[in-house]
C-alpha cells in the first residue's frame, strides 16, 4: 500500500508541470479570421459568452450583438452567462468569448497577465498595451478583439473582446462583427471608437504573437489617439 501511495504521488508530481504549463506560458495569438472558423467546436460555431458580474450595460449589449451574429449570421450556437454562472465545463466544451477587461470580468484577469494585447493603467487612465509596447488610451475609446490559445483548454477557441472603457468594449464588438477578414494570419485587431459611435481599425496583429518584454509606459500614452 505504501509503495502504491508513493508511486501515485510521483505520478501526480510528474504531471503537475504539464497541468500548469498553459498557465505559466504567455498566451499566443491564434487565427481570428474567418470568425466562423475561429469559434468552431466540432465543425460549427458554438460559444459561451462570459460577461462580468459588475459589467456595464454596454458590455451586455456587446455580448448580445455577438450572440445574435453567431446565431443568425453564422448559423451557430451562443449562450450568454454571468461570470459567476460559468462552470469549468463551459470553458472546455465551447468556444469561450470573454467580454470586458479584468476590472469587470474576473475571467479576464488571466489573459490580461499573459496576452499580447493587455490593459495597463497609466496614472488614472487605462491603456491598451500592444505586443510592440505601444500604449493607446485617453482621447478615444480603444478596444480590441483577440483570438488566443485558451489557458483552460488549448483545444478550445478563446476570443477576448474588451476596451479601456465601456464604449471601447462595445465599439470593439461592433468593429469585430463588421471587420473584413482579408488576411487569415491576423490574430488580433485594435479598434478606435469615436464619441459619435463610429469605429475604425487602428492596427492589426498577426498570429502567432507573444507579449513583448515589459517597459515603462510613456507619458504620451495618456494622449495617443491615432
Amino acid at each position: 500500500m505504501r509503495r502504491f501511495t508513493v508511486f501515485a504521488l510521483v505520478v501526480v508530481l510528474a504531471g503537475y508541470p504539464a497541468l500548469t504549463l498553459v498557465y505559466a506560458q504567455p498566451l499566443e495569438l491564434s487565427g481570428l479570421c474567418p470568425l466562423s472558423k475561429a469559434l468552431s467546436v466540432h465543425g460549427i460555431p458554438d460559444a459561451v459568452i462570459i460577461v462580468g458580474d459588475s459589467a456595464a450595460q454596454e458590455d451586455w449589449d456587446a455580448a448580445n450583438e455577438i450572440a445574435e451574429f453567431i446565431r443568425f449570421r453564422l448559423g451557430g450556437r451562443a449562450e450568454i452567462l454571468n461570470a459567476s454562472e460559468a462552470q469549468p465545463e463551459d470553458l472546455r466544451e465551447h468556444a469561450v468569448i470573454l467580454i470586458g477587461g479584468p476590472v469587470a470580468n474576473r475571467y479576464a484577469e488571466l489573459p490580461n497577465e499573459r496576452a499580447p494585447l493587455r490593459f495597463v493603467k497609466v496614472g488614472k487612465l487605462w491603456t491598451v498595451r500592444t505586443p510592440d509596447n505601444r500604449h493607446f488610451g485617453g482621447l478615444y475609446h480603444f478596444g480590441f478583439a483577440q483570438a488566443l490559445i485558451n489557458p483552460w483548454d488549448p483545444q478550445v477557441p478563446l476570443l477576448w473582446v474588451a476596451g479601456v472603457d465601456r464604449h471601447g468594449t462595445l465599439g470593439a464588438a461592433k468593429g469585430l462583427l463588421s471587420y473584413s477578414c482579408r488576411d487569415p494570419r491576423v490574430g488580433a485587431v485594435l479598434f478606435m471608437t469615436y464619441d459619435d459611435g463610429r469605429v475604425k481599425v487602428r492596427d492589426e496583429f498577426q498570429a502567432p504573437s507573444r507579449p513583448a518584454m515589459w517597459v515603462s509606459p510613456p507619458l504620451t500614452a495618456l494622449f495617443l489617439n491615432a
